[in-house]
């Protein structure tokens, strides 16, 4: 049976599967590429397929400014992902899954 954990940002949604991790939301992890290949932020949710990750890492969200989980994917595209303080120990959890 599938497992799927469902984690909620600033607009955003990352649903992590076995197989595979989907952002989806008003700001779908915006790319900080927007001449590499795939869909263009905000169009529909984004696939990544968990052996196509690089790498995860984390920003940690400050009193003035939300966190910012970027995913790093193995074609050199990065997804970030924005979050409130609140969810900062749920994101981290996330990145270490993922990373």
């Amino acid at each position: 049976m599938a497992t799927k954990l469902t984690f909620e940002g600033v607009d955003t949604t990352v649903e992590l599967e076995d197989h595979a991790v989907t952002l989806t939301g008003a700001t779908t992890a915006a790319r900080t590429d927007d001449n590499a290949g795939g869909p263009p932020a905000g169009e529909g949710p984004v696939v990544i397929p968990r052996w196509e990750i690089a790498s995860a890492t984390v920003k940690s969200a400050t009193l003035l400014g939300y966190g910012t989980l970027t995913i790093t994917t193995n074609a050199g595209l990065e997804y970030a992902v924005r979050f409130s303080r609140d969810a900062e120990d749920r994101f981290g959890n996330l990145a270490e899954i993922i990373g």
